[in-house]
């Protein structure tokens, strides 16, 4: 089974969360880095073994 996880394109951390609960269903998802304060529509998804190429 392959399992992603949602990383920063800034800074590569994966504390990155949706910015508003609309986000999806009225807005585009819109996502904030709670460790470099990235704000954009972008975000990098990575399969869970290649986490540690990735850390931030």
């Amino acid at each position: 089974m392959l399992v992603k996880i949602s990383i920063c394109p800034k800074c590569k951390s994966p504390d990155i969360r949706l910015s508003n609960s609309a986000a999806g269903m009225f807005l585009p998802e819109q996502w904030v880095c709670d460790k470099c304060g990235y704000e954009g529509y972008m975000i990098l998804e990575i399969d869970v073994k290649d986490k540690e190429k990735f850390k931030a």
